[in-house]
């Protein structure tokens, strides 16, 4: 329930993190 919410709502944010990261190089 709430755990998985802010497990899916990590793995979105690392996503996101790693294609800016990926866009600034």
């Amino acid at each position: 329930m709430f755990y998985s919410r802010m497990v899916i709502i990590a793995f979105y944010y690392n996503h996101v993190g790693w294609f800016n990261l990926a866009s600034l190089k």
